[in-house]
């Protein structure tokens, strides 16, 4: 479960291919070889950064931080040029100034930026994002610029957002429950004083914008919300407004975690379970049942 207050760095995930060939080269950092799709589910708003903006908002987005052209150099550059013709390297080549920039030069700009806004506020969501980010104590951080190409959603409670592998994430601010699979293989790309290897963020990074992050409503239809993501790893529901049993759980052969969020249950094993309490359910179980009262309950378990 996340409480978050102040934002987690932005990262991503490597494929599969990319962890087998990241831990053999560097198991210190890669400790394994699996990937790391995720799935959040938002316990309150929940807000995040996911995913490159379209080329045209990322456009947009520079013209309103006239300072970044100390970073990116004049409009007819030719990073910002392959930018006006859709070409999405251009793209790579921005982040890589930005991280290129020393921390001196970077602070310099950043209270640029943050004195003008200070003095001149605005209605816009890029420029309040940037006020938040700078006001947690990332004033010489490039993943403060970083951001500001991001998709900036904010997920309502019993959301959810699946992130597969090579998609650049963060989240900002609330509470969440997050299922993933078994790794530890992160790439850090700001918003953290931790170990950051930018040539491999750069290589890891999925700039074609073909990965996207999937998001997933509350369904107005009765019985659960299902979270169907292309991960194996694991399968997630989401059940809301239960009064009485949630039926027959296991066997599935797997093993199978139910969390409660909202309300009150009770196990089979008459164990009270109260809003936070997990319930596990092992592989080789006969099967078990919770008696639900106006709960909201997250169920995860392995497909098979």
């Amino acid at each position: 479960m996340l409480s978050v207050d102040t934002p987690l760095s932005i990262q991503v995930h490597p494929s599969k291919d990319q962890a087998r060939q990241l831990h053999a080269k560097d198991p210190k950092n890669f400790p394994d070889s699996n990937h790391k799709p995720e799935v959040v589910v938002a316990l309150s708003e929940f807000e995040v950064l996911s995913g490159f903006k379209e080329i045209s908002a990322i456009i947009h987005t520079i013209g309103l931080f006239p300072e970044l052209r100390l970073l990116l150099g004049q409009e007819k550059s030719k990073e910002f040029q392959q930018l006006l013709d859709g070409d999405r390297s251009g793209l790579h080549k921005i982040l890589e100034r930005f991280y290129a920039t020393d921390a001196a030069t970077l602070q310099r700009i950043v209270a640029m930026t943050h004195d003008r806004l200070e003095r001149f506020p605005t209605d816009e969501k890029a420029h309040k994002l940037f006020l938040y980010l700078v006001s947690r104590g990332f004033e010489a951080d490039p993943g403060v610029f970083v951001a500001l190409f991001l998709e900036h959603q904010v997920l309502k409670p019993g959301e959810a957002m699946f992130t597969p592998d090579r998609v650049l994430h963060a989240y900002l601010k609330g509470d969440a429950i997050e299922c993933m699979a078994n790794s530890d293989n992160v790439v850090r790309a700001g918003l953290t004083p931790k170990h950051q290897d930018i040539a491999v963020l750069l290589e890891v990074v999925d700039w074609s914008g073909a990965a996207k992050s999937c998001f997933y409503p509350v369904s107005s239809k009765s019985g659960p919300t299902t979270v169907v993501t292309p991960a194996a790893e694991f399968s997630l529901q989401i059940y809301h407004d239960i009064d009485g049993s949630l039926g027959r759980l296991g066997p599935l052969g797997a093993p199978e975690l139910l969390v409660l969020l909202e309300g009150s249950a009770r196990t089979s094993h008459n164990e009270r379970m109260e809003i936070g309490d997990g319930f596990f359910i092992p592989a080789d179980s006969s099967g078990d049942s919770i008696n639900c009262t106006d709960a909201m309950i997250v169920r995860v378990s392995i497909p098979h």
